[in-house]
């Protein structure tokens, strides 16, 4: 479908994990610079729609209502959940979207079945035959290999083709609490890299022993901050005395927005 300066209003569905959301925001700068006329909207999960807060290429966020993982949403209970999400979906329908992109590399069923209730004119995501899925051994041998920061521009060609080096991911934190851990970090003398080791997906879990050695070999070239996920640090045992002898510094950000704090700090983020 061909758009002018504007695609009137358009919907980015993303509601799995902080790194993809924090992956997305390429894209969306990307819509707001190609069409500057457009309304972008956001479709996120409580958890993760905290990585656009004062994002201005958004002009609004929409929080996702789980139909079977209840306790996900704001207000828990089948029947409560029945409501909302009928609410929500009738909020959107009269929101008549001229686009609506689902930009996961992998084919995301549940965005798309709510996509797909949605009545918009152009719906566009990964389907069986275009999707790269990291957790799919078949796709990783015999499928070209795209990082989930990509995967939403190739929805998209009228964006142009953007390669991995032109991305431009953003965070607008909390200017306090962005001193905050400025004052924590001291003077920067090197690069600084944040190692995200926690991952609650299995197939995606980088074995421990691999991320300190990852670590070992970069400490003399960079700041090495590793970052745990505090609902499974206490799970992860004695795994900061595993990094005894490498030079590096374990973080447990308490919220979302610290970790979008600090992560505003870094140069480069490895999860």
């Amino acid at each position: 479908m061909a758009y002018g300066n504007s695609a009137g209003r358009i919907l980015v569905i993303r509601i799995d994990f902080l790194g993809d959301m924090l992956c997305t925001t390429a894209l969306l700068g990307a819509l707001k610079r190609r069409w500057p006329g457009s309304e972008l909207h956001v479709v996120a999960n409580r958890y993760n729609a905290a990585v656009l807060a004062g994002n201005p290429d958004v002009d609004a966020v929409h929080t996702y209502v789980y139909s079977r993982q209840c306790e996900r949403n704001d207000r828990p209970g089948r029947l409560r959940a029945f409501l909302d999400r009928m609410r929500l979906v009738r909020r959107l329908r009269r929101l008549r979207f001229d686009l609506v992109v689902v930009p996961n590399g992998g084919m995301h069923r549940s965005s798309v079945q709510f996509a797909r209730q949605l009545g918009a004119k152009d719906c566009r995501w990964h389907d069986a035959d275009t999707e790269f899925d990291d957790r799919k051994p078949d796709h990783v041998t015999t499928r070209p290999i795209c990082h989930e920061a990509l995967s939403g521009f190739r929805l998209v060609p009228e964006l142009g083709g953007v390669g991995i080096d032109e991305l431009v991911l953003t965070v607008h934190p909390d200017r306090t609490l962005q001193q905050a851990w400025r004052d924590r970090l001291g003077p920067r003398t090197k690069p600084r890299v944040g190692l995200f080791v926690s991952n609650k997906a299995a197939e995606r879990r980088w074995p421990a022993d691999r991320w300190r050695e990852l670590g070992r070999r970069l400490a003399p070239l960079v700041d090495v901050i590793v970052f745990r996920d505090p609902a499974l640090a206490s799970a992860d045992g004695g795994a900061c005395d595993a990094w005894q002898g490498v030079e590096a510094r374990h973080v447990v950000p308490s919220s979302v927005g610290e970790l979008m704090a600090l992560a505003s700090l870094l140069d480069a983020i490895v999860s």
